[in-house]
């Protein structure tokens, strides 16, 4: 069975794939070893503090890009960026980078929501009007982010 990105309705393609994404990420898909080799890494401290909840994700920029990746924010705010493809590596390219912060069900609603006094100001949540961008070559490279308000 085939699902294509535009057919679901009411979702941008970018909150698909960092919902997919989040889920691989949670579910134990990918590298959870901060310590693991990877193409992308990096550190993220927000107003002063290492941030060591939720994920960094880096979504292309050019519609010709076939990967994106994201990375477990873990002790001390570092990340290890994997590949949405366990085939290649991130391609080269320009890439939006975003916060995608932990996310909680409401007990009344049962609506996804993130996790109420998450730190992070929201103009680094935003998938759809990202405030960072990178460019990422055939090297490897680290990311170290400071977020501020």
């Amino acid at each position: 069975m085939t699902i294509r990105l535009r057919e679901i309705p009411g979702r941008s393609r970018r909150e698909v794939l960092a919902a997919i994404a989040l889920g691989l990420l949670a579910a134990g898909c990918g590298s959870s070893d901060e310590d693991a080799p990877s193409q992308v890494w990096g550190q993220v401290v927000c107003r002063g503090k290492p941030l060591t909840e939720g994920a960094v994700i880096l979504m292309p920029v050019s519609d010709k890009a076939n990967t994106w990746g994201a990375g477990h924010l873990g002790r001390g705010g570092r990340f290890n960026i994997v590949s949405s493809r366990s085939d290649i590596a991130l391609q080269p390219g320009r890439y939006a980078v975003y916060i995608r912060p932990p996310l909680v069900t409401d007990r009344t609603t049962l609506k996804v929501a993130p996790r109420p006094g998450y730190p992070v100001p929201a103009k680094y949540l935003d998938a759809e009007h990202p405030e960072i961008h990178v460019q990422i070559g055939t090297e490897p490279t680290k990311l170290d982010l400071t977020l501020d308000d």
